[in-house]
């Protein structure tokens, strides 16, 4: 569903559309940035046939873009990561399932407005895998890398000393796969805390 190849074009894309608007429009929200994050992320696993797994959970993670403004639109490319530590087991016709969710990652196009020159209202729609093993008494284990889109919008607060602070959400739809004869399909969201600092 999702390649290599076409999540790069799709980067690549979008870092030559925000370098090739106007420098001169350069504010508090152009340029680089890295920081950290926070993430609650909630996970839903439906497994066919067999039950439903889901947990809720806080992950901790990193995220590194660039963007730039022009009259006082934005726009920019991310990359994000989090470990996870949700997991869920349970019993169906006699049956011990388990799912643990090990890390996630995704690269989002972020659109927006700047408003009073340090406040960034913006969207996002991106990509996003999430790497879990599977397990099934008497089947064994798998592990297993579920791919799909995900859409969300968020908050951002820009510092006079480059710092800032965010708030997002995002719900992500991920494409279903096969893991010891079962079909998992899992869905996701994630509210997400952040701090970094714009170069």
């Amino acid at each position: 569903m999702f390649t290599k190849g076409k999540i790069a074009a799709a980067v690549g894309g979008a870092l030559m559309l925000a370098g090739g608007m106007s420098a001169a429009q350069a504010d508090t929200f152009h340029g680089g940035y890295v920081g950290g994050q926070l993430v609650i992320v909630d996970y839903d696993f439906d497994a066919d046939p067999g039950p439903t797994l889901s947990d809720t959970d806080v992950g901790i993670g990193g995220l590194i873009g660039t963007g730039t403004t022009e009259n006082d639109y934005y726009l920019g490319v991310e990359l994000d990561f989090w470990l996870d530590q949700a997991d869920d087991s349970t019993t169906w016709n006699g049956i011990d399932t388990e799912v643990d969710v090990k890390h996630s990652y995704g690269v989002n196009l972020r659109l927006g407005r700047v408003f009073n020159d340090d406040w960034l209202v913006y969207g996002l729609l991106g990509y996003q895998g999430t790497k879990a093993k599977f397990s099934v008494d008497g089947f064994g284990s798998e592990s297993e890398t579920f791919e799909g889109g995900r859409g969300g919008a968020g908050v951002e607060y820009q510092l006079d000393n480059r710092m800032f602070f965010r708030g997002e959400f995002s719900k992500t739809y991920h494409g279903s796969e096969s893991s010891r004869g079962v079909e998992v399909d899992p869905d996701s969201w994630q509210v997400k805390g952040a701090i970094g600092y714009r170069f």
